[in-house]
């Protein structure tokens, strides 16, 4: 039976990629640059939490989801994709539980 969970690599890949993306906006100096140090400082904590520097407590402050939604540009895709993967791993640690793999849809495996 194949395991459909995510290893700490793959979060770490996930939550790595957000990462990458925020400092190049921040690199660019964007406008808005308090709110990408804002995602920054969030996204740092769920890498703390994957490679357990951090209890994970203040995981249910993570709020990048909605952040990903409301805020990004709905044309800059690809930030808010990697934004709402990030918040998808948060919300599943939050929760004590581990993260599913997903497909290339974003449809949980089975």
């Amino acid at each position: 039976m194949a395991n459909n969970f995510m290893t700490e690599e793959q979060k770490k890949l996930w939550i790595d990629e957000a990462i990458a993306i925020t400092n190049n906006r921040l690199d660019s100096n964007y406008k808005n640059s308090d709110l990408y140090k804002y995602i920054m400082n969030q996204l740092n904590y769920i890498n703390d939490c994957i490679s357990g520097e951090s209890s994970g407590e203040k995981l249910s402050k993570i709020n990048i989801g909605h952040i990903a939604v409301r805020e990004i540009s709905p044309n800059d895709e690809v930030y808010s994709t990697a934004l709402t993967k990030a918040y998808f791993i948060a919300s599943y640690m939050e929760k004590g539980k581990e993260v599913p793999l997903v497909d290339e849809h974003g449809n949980i495996k089975e």
